[in-house]
């Protein structure tokens, strides 16, 4: 039944994103999707849970104990809870727009907004596969590319792949996630097309309910490993 749940949360959250296209004029959109408002503070608010979570999860996981690595607990809960943490770092400028403080100038020259964070020091920068998109969206989809698809389909059909994710105890997500993903980048696409020869709205406002979307995913996915590694803990009679 839990899969359910997931799909019904994401539906409800897509729902409230996207839906701004069809109830709201064009300053609204672009106003809400702006730099320090609504949908961008919400996606930097779950990017903090997840990592949150993912650390809880890490210190409450066995170790890795595979050739050379030998860890205490789940090091890949760790590596997860760092990545989210920066992002919620740089969502909000690491504190930037609170505390006001000025942008170092060696950062400012190279960053196209003038903002402290290092995200957008490569917004400039073109993808070698897309040209007309920015390098940091390319990694970004990439991220959530292999790990919501790529490494689900893998475990899935290849018994050696199975094989390998197992010794390595790297926490997979069923491929539904994978889905939620595809959706999400396919609704954000549909979006832009149909608002390709509208100069009003702002593709950044179309970028940021995206990449909302994707931080509640990866929310839903930390409480998914988290539950499925507590029942796991329990199971064997754990009481720690």
């Amino acid at each position: 039944m839990r899969n359910y749940w997931y799909t019904a949360c994401f539906a409800v959250y897509m729902a409230f994103g996207f839906s701004i296209f069809f109830i709201f004029n064009e300053s609204t959109i672009n106003s809400l999707c702006k730099d320090g408002n609504l949908y961008e503070n919400l996606g930097a608010i779950l990017f903090l849970l997840s990592s949150i979570v993912f650390f809880i999860t890490y210190i409450k996981t066995e170790g890795i104990v595979l050739g050379f690595l030998r860890t205490k607990h789940n090091i890949f809960f760790l590596f997860a809870a760092i990545i989210f943490f920066i992002g919620f770092g740089e969502e909000i400028n690491w504190g930037q727009r609170m505390i006001g403080f000025e942008t170092p100038a060696w950062l400012k020259a190279i960053n196209v907004q003038g903002e402290f964070n290092f995200h957008n020091t490569l917004s400039d920068k073109r993808s070698p596969i897309s040209p007309n998109k920015p390098v940091i969206d390319m990694l970004f989809n990439l991220f959530w590319f292999c790990y919501g698809v790529v490494i689900p389909v893998l475990n899935k059909f290849s018994n050696t792949g199975k094989r390998f994710i197992e010794k390595l105890k790297f926490p997979v997500i069923p491929l539904y996630f994978g889905c939620f993903f595809l959706i999400n980048y396919l609704a954000g696409k549909l979006i832009t097309l149909m608002y390709s020869t509208n100069l009003l709205i702002n593709n950044k406002a179309i970028n940021e309910i995206k990449e909302g979307v994707y931080a509640f995913i990866f929310f839903q996915i930390s409480i998914y490993l988290y539950l499925s590694f507590a029942s796991s803990k329990n199971k064997n009679g754990d009481t720690r």
